[in-house]
Formats: structure tokens, C-alpha cells, sequence
């Protein structure tokens, strides 16, 4: 009798620390668990919160990040790079170019590319001519949601596919256009890019003008 009474108690004493044993096991899932589903929570909360800011914030935004890094600048290349940089984080371009006015020829020649190559040491327009030299000219920006297919066309290593998305940007100083970048994207820019330009357009021309 003894020997069964000590079995039991041995065995209740077994089963306790083995449910005690799983439960602390389980105890660190259950805390990865719960800080993923905060994480999750804050990153989903943070998307709604940007999702239903103002127009105005939205916009003030995109300019704040756009001209992120570009103050104190004194190298063109570097500012244009910086600049093509903030405009593939900004807008998730694909291709981009820019342009500036040559003083003595009046022609705008590229001076810096994102994502993009080419056999030529340099790519030059006159204001007037084609969609880039009509945009200097209007000195507004040229936003086009329907390029045809083959208009620009990226390539990688998954093979090449046409950007339908093309806005192009004149940096007009006192009436005048001093440079131009051309962006290509897959996804749409925003809505509100009017308001954005509005708030580059005198940072970046000024700065411009510096490199001139």
C-alpha cells in the first residue's frame, strides 16, 4: 500500500514539474509572439496615420525629403546625385536624368542619370524641342500616365519592361529654366506634385545657379 501511495505521489510530483516545465518553454514563444504582433500593430498604425494626413503634411513630406542631404552641397555632381537619390526614394523611379543650361550654347546637356546608361558622353536638348525643350520652354512641369510601350525601357536581370509613368521638371530662376530632370516610373507620382514642385523649384534653382 505504501509502495502504490508512493508511486502516486512520486507521479503527481512528476506530472507538476512537467507542466511547469511547458509552460515555461512556452512562455518565450508566447513574448516573440506578442512583440511581433506590436510591431505589427505600430508599423499598421503608422501606415494609417500617413494614409489620412492633410494634403498639405503629405506634401510637406515629400519636399522635406526631397531636399534631404542637398543643403551645403558644393560639387555639382554630388548635388545631382543626391538630388536623383532623393527622387528614386521619394517617387520609386526607375530612370532618371538631369539636365543643365550650358551658358554659352544655351543647350541643356545631361550631367548626371539614375539607373540609366548610355553610349553617348552626354545627352543635350534646346529649349523648344521635343517634350524636354517644350517643358523648358512652358517652364510647368510635364506629367504623362500613358507612355507607349518601348518609349523607355529598363532593363534587368528578371529582362526589360517600359516605365508608363514620365514627369518632367523644369528649375526655373527669375523666368528663367536652368536646369531639368526627367523621372520614370513604373508606379504613378502623386497627386499632389504641383504643390511638391512648388516647394523644390526655388531650393534647387538657387542652388543651381551656384554650380553655373
Amino acid at each position: 500500500f505504501s509502495d502504490r501511495n508512493n508511486v502516486l505521489i512520486f507521479g503527481g510530483i512528476f506530472l507538476s514539474a512537467l507542466f511547469l516545465l511547458i509552460m515555461n518553454l512556452s512562455n518565450p514563444v508566447k513574448k516573440v509572439k506578442h512583440i511581433y504582433l506590436e510591431e505589427k500593430t505600430q508599423k499598421e498604425d503608422i501606415k494609417t496615420e500617413e494614409k489620412h494626413l492633410p494634403d498639405t503634411r503629405k506634401t510637406e513630406k515629400y519636399i522635406l525629403n526631397i531636399l534631404l542631404g542637398l543643403k551645403g552641397q558644393k560639387d555639382l555632381n554630388l548635388f545631382t546625385e543626391e538630388l536623383l537619390g532623393n527622387f528614386a526614394s521619394a517617387f520609386h523611379i526607375v530612370q532618371g536624368i538631369f539636365y543643365v543650361k550650358n551658358k554659352q550654347t544655351g543647350k541643356f546637356t545631361s550631367v548626371n542619370y539614375y539607373a540609366f546608361y548610355s553610349d553617348k558622353d552626354s545627352i543635350e536638348f534646346e529649349e523648344g524641342d521635343g517634350l524636354n525643350g517644350q517643358t523648358a520652354a512652358n517652364k510647368e512641369i510635364n506629367l504623362i500616365t500613358d507612355l507607349s510601350e518601348g518609349y523607355i525601357s529598363v532593363v534587368s536581370g528578371l529582362g526589360s519592361s517600359s516605365p508608363s509613368n514620365l514627369l518632367i521638371i523644369p528649375f526655373v530662376y527669375k523666368g528663367e529654366t536652368v536646369a531639368l530632370v526627367e523621372l520614370a516610373a513604373f508606379e504613378p507620382f502623386p497627386g499632389n506634385i504641383e504643390g511638391i514642385y512648388e516647394g523644390i523649384n526655388k531650393t534647387i534653382s538657387e542652388n543651381i545657379i551656384e554650380f553655373l
